[in-house]
């Protein structure tokens, strides 16, 4: 019982430690990006939300750090990331993946936020934004899972060139038996093939 309290409570640090890193990436990307303040790409009411660039990094970021067995590769779940050979201990830390990708990366990325800024723009006066919504939702999403694919081929990509993970690779399917594993089957089986020839 004290293991499972102490797993829990182990789990929930480092999800709060990773969680408000995350937050503050986002914040600070928000700036960055946003119209008057940094690079000047991101606004309110622009199909570029305020958040898009953080959702970016944070869908690449979680499928880049993803387990053996997202990314097919030898070890499955006990081979924690890619990143990292299979015999490495860092894999064992299991706190630590989950503050990781819940923690940080769920802090990182906002969808809830991005969904919240479309519906206010659907339903601004006289609808003067309403393709402005349409559009950020579908570069919203595109964007998301094009980041997604890129982490997972970057992911793959440096397993493949470090050589510290192998491909996984589905077991052969048994090769079909010649033999007859019931005898009074193969009899029947024989007999049957006996009339037929003598009929012809």
């Amino acid at each position: 019982m004290m293991h499972v309290v102490g797993r829990v409570l182990c789990h929930a640090a480092h999800g709060g430690v990773f969680g408000i890193v995350g937050a503050a990436i986002r914040y600070a990307l928000a700036l960055a990006f946003a119209q008057g303040y940094g690079l000047d790409v991101t606004a309110k009411d622009s199909a570029l939300f305020v958040d898009l660039p953080a959702n970016m990094l944070g869908c690449f970021v979680v499928a880049l750090i993803a387990d053996g067995s997202a990314l097919r590769l030898h070890g499955g779940k006990e081979h924690a990331s890619a990143l990292f050979p299979p015999t490495h201990r860092i894999h064992a830390h299991a706190c630590f993946w989950v503050g990781l990708r819940a923690g940080l990366c769920g802090s990182l990325t906002t969808f809830a936020s991005w969904n919240t800024q479309m519906v206010r723009m659907i339903t601004a006066p006289r609808g003067v934004l309403v393709a402005r919504a349409i559009c950020g939702w579908l570069l919203g999403t595109q964007l998301a899972a094009s980041s997604y694919a890129m982490g997972n081929h970057a992911a793959l990509s440096i397993a493949k060139y470090s050589g510290h993970a192998r491909a996984w690779r589905p077991p052969a399917p048994p090769e079909a038996s010649s033999h007859c594993v019931d005898e009074k089957v193969c009899d029947i089986k024989h007999d049957d093939d006996n009339n037929n020839n003598n009929k012809k």
